[in-house]
């Protein structure tokens, strides 16, 4: 085969009948020069021609097939009608053809790239002479043709190849970025975290997927109430959302409330028939009127049980089976009701623990186990003690805790804010935060609902201790506040 030629395919038969005519000049082929490719099939047929004196009548007789196999130079034989054969020469050939021009071409004229990171550009069919920059800022070359992303922009890649031909590559240089660093979101709702400024595939996870979730298109699926992050890696680049959880107070609506209270949360026949009741008194006469009636009015929850005792504290014999003290075991068991479990558990209790002075206490979580005793004396180990229970209990339970609210000046109280111990409501109200935080439960601040020495008897039925309907309201309207302040 010669260099200047070489055989690509199957070339055009080039079929040359050559016809050699019998003594009978009225009988002939219908082709003398046939072309086919090879492994086509040609026929030639033989026409009996007949000339009379009124007409001319042409007749086709026998047909032969002669059919291309190789590249050769043969004979094939046609039959006519006078029983003799006529030879056909046959050849079949190769066309020879120029070779074809080598293409020279960059393997990519368009590329995104993002920052930091490198393409490898690739003179295809050619050779690598030199390499050039339109913007060092954006990306700069190396003589290999890999690119590097240095900042976010647009500028061109020249590579002249040893044909001496330039050839340009414009590069994008990406910088990508979640849509949200940080954001709130309710139980239940979604949203849709994107990350822009590369088409690159990405994967998405959530440190905590009990309080969010997140599908792999990064719609993310609040849980439960709570913080967490979500990341999306991309090239080995993890982008962070910080990612807050809340409730919104319509999503209490219909839920189960129990309430673990003292006298302030009372209403005869609606809490446990051993149990002492201070409502109804003054204009407070009816349910509603309470503030947790009123809680529910504006919430949308249903009660389920009110656990409050006049008087009761939360220190004291925890094994008690009357249940008085609020961290016995069994005041959490009749948190529930004929077996249905409380969906939400509002504790608001512990005046009676600042007005007996129980002691503080110097309980440290992480140091010391709280346990049963039939004498819980201090209030921060009796309240961990309760929460304890209540998380064992009811492990699904939302549960909060509200601060106290101030009392008027007695002689039991000379002080509203100081106890006879000298300890103030102030520690008292510390304590209920700090241990409802360590088992993560919500804390409304009651105690900033506004009652002091100047308005108590507006707001309290006997100007001490107990609200009126318009204090039940200032309550109610203040747990709003703060819920919405929570979970909104």
């Amino acid at each position: 085969m010669k260099k200047s030629h070489i055989y690509i395919g199957l070339s055009i038969f080039i079929l040359t009948v050559l016809v050699i005519f019998f003594f009978n000049s009225n009988v002939r082929i219908d082709k003398t020069i046939i072309s086919e490719y090879k492994g086509k099939q040609v026929e030639t047929q033989v026409v009996a021609k007949k000339t009379t004196a009124n007409q001319t009548v042409v007749k086709k007789t026998t047909t032969t097939a002669v059919t291309a196999k190789k590249v050769t130079t043969t004979t094939a034989k046609q039959t006519t009608t006078s029983d003799k054969s006529k030879e056909v020469l046959v050849k079949v050939g190769m066309a020879k053809l120029s070779p074809a021009k080598t293409v020279v071409k960059l393997n990519k004229t368009d590329v995104s790239i993002t920052k930091s990171k490198m393409y490898k550009l690739q003179l295809i069919g050619g050779t690598i002479k030199s390499v050039a920059t339109s913007n060092a800022k954006v990306a700069v070359v190396y003589r290999n043709g890999l690119v590097k992303a240095v900042n976010k922009g647009a500028c061109f890649i020249y590579v002249k190849g040893t044909n001496n031909i330039v050839y340009r590559c414009k590069v994008t240089v990406t910088v990508p970025s979640l849509n949200s660093k940080k954001m709130t979101i309710t139980v239940g709702d979604t949203y849709d975290l994107n990350l822009s400024g590369t088409d690159k595939s990405r994967s998405w996870s959530v440190r905590n997927t009990s309080i969010a979730t997140v599908k792999n298109t990064g719609v993310v699926v609040g849980r439960k109430a709570g913080k967490t992050k979500v990341y999306c890696e991309c090239e080995g680049i993890n982008y962070t959302c910080d990612v807050t959880v809340v409730h919104s107070l319509n999503d209490f609506k219909g839920k189960k409330l129990s309430i673990l209270g003292d006298s302030i949360s009372t209403f005869d026949m609606y809490i446990p028939t051993t149990y002492k009741a201070f409502y109804p008194y003054g204009d407070v006469l009816y349910s509603d009127d309470t503030w947790w009636g009123l809680l529910c009015q504006s919430t949308g929850m249903k009660l389920l049980k009110n656990c409050s005792w006049s008087r009761s504290s939360v220190t004291g014999n925890s094994l008690a089976e009357d249940g008085y003290p609020g961290c016995s075991t069994s005041r959490i068991d009749n948190l529930a009701s004929k077996g249905v479990n409380p969906e939400v558990i509002i504790c608001y209790i512990g005046i009676n623990d600042f007005i007996k002075c129980a002691p503080i206490g110097d309980w440290i979580y992480d140091e010391r186990e709280v346990t049963d005793s039939t004498n819980v004396k201090f209030f921060d180990e009796a309240y961990a003690l309760m929460l304890k229970k209540i998380h064992e209990k009811y492990p699904k339970a939302e549960v909060i805790c509200c601060t106290l609210s101030p009392i008027a000046s007695s002689a039991i109280i000379p002080r509203s804010h100081i106890n006879r111990a000298g300890i103030s409501l102030e520690r008292y109200n510390n304590v209920i935060e700090n241990v409802a935080r360590i088992y993560g439960d919500t804390v409304l601040d009651v105690n900033g609902c506004g009652f002091n020495n100047d308005n108590f008897h507006k707001y309290y039925a006997d100007g001490a201790t107990h609200p009126n309907l318009a204090g039940m309201k200032v309550i109610r309207n203040k747990m709003v506040k703060e819920l919405d302040k929570v979970y909104n």
